[in-house]
């Protein structure tokens, strides 16, 4: 896991505050981790698996929110990881073209 200021945003999602200005104190702390589930292959072809992973929070002290720093590969207020996302959109799109003629006519 990275440490707090390795994977502190540059800036707040919400109102776009630098969160380490030169000169001036932090805006976004270091505001806790919290567990969350993750479903799915963590790789193409691997299999599916049920575990945990830990996220940092971040409070920006200029408007009060709280953001989550999910590493890459966990898509944001999603449990499914990025390859599971896109594995079941290729197998939706593929019976979808199955069912009714896709593509050039």
């Amino acid at each position: 896991m990275p440490s707090v200021e390795a994977a502190r945003p540059a800036r707040c999602p919400a109102c776009g505050a630098a969160s380490a200005p030169p000169g001036r104190p932090l805006r976004l702390h270091g505001h806790g981790v919290r567990e969350r589930m993750r479903l799915g292959p963590e790789e193409l072809g691997g299999r599916s698996v049920v575990g945990s992973i830990t996220v940092r929070r971040y409070r920006c002290t200029r408007c009060t929110a709280v953001h989550v720093v999910v590493p890459r590969g966990v898509l944001p207020r999603l449990r499914y990881g990025a390859v599971a996302v896109a594995l079941a959109l290729a197998l939706w799109s593929v019976e979808v073209c199955r069912r009714r003629p896709c593509g050039p006519t």
